[in-house]
């Protein structure tokens, strides 16, 4: 069972990976979404009821914030503040509705994700590619302790890729391009 719990993680990390491969926005969103969706049922399966549940929100909020620019509505502060609620209720049902132990450890534990989602929730509405990535390399770590105390390879893998290629886009998009000014139009669209 093992086994086929991390193969279940390893398959939920390849989508996100391949999803910045994808041609279209829809793609991107398309490949997220399954890769989440495989990443709710492994959490589920390693009986990480906060990772799996939040999994969900992140299915979610990927599937209105992909309108964000389509519709106005996604736009709207409502949304973060939303998924900011629905974070910490999935926090406290934990440890009421499905009984994880409340120790102060699993209080840590299980508020490492919650905090993790939670600064997406806002980078995510961010229109400043630098100011997203930032949130995004403060909430990976978060995602990584979680899933090493989980015992999530593919949680592991796929948030230590994000936290590789978060530094590259920084250094590539936002220090290189900040400290040459001179940068021509030409070579910043061939980035």
């Amino acid at each position: 069972m093992y086994i086929f719990i991390q193969a279940i993680g390893i398959i939920a990390m390849i989508f996100p990976a391949l999803s910045f491969q994808q041609k279209t926005q829809r793609r991107i969103v398309i490949f997220q979404l399954i890769g989440t969706a495989f990443f709710f049922v492994h959490y589920l399966l390693l009986n990480s009821i906060v990772g799996a549940f939040l999994n969900i929100i992140a299915f979610t909020r990927a599937i209105i914030y992909s309108q964000i620019g389509k519709k106005k509505w996604a736009y709207s502060l409502f949304w973060p503040l939303l998924f900011l609620a629905l974070s910490i209720l999935t926090y406290v049902l934990t440890f009421t509705v499905f009984n994880t132990e409340k120790t102060p450890v699993n209080f840590i534990v299980e508020s490492l994700p919650v905090i993790g989602l939670s600064i997406q929730h806002f980078g995510f509405r961010m229109k400043d590619a630098y100011k997203v990535r930032v949130m995004y390399l403060i909430s990976a770590p978060l995602w990584v302790a979680y899933a090493a105390i989980k015992s999530s390879i593919g949680g592991i893998l796929v948030d230590s890729i994000n936290i590789v290629s978060i530094i590259i886009g920084i250094i590539r998009l936002d220090i290189k391009k900040k400290n040459n000014p001179n940068t021509t139009l030409e070579e910043n669209l061939n980035d």
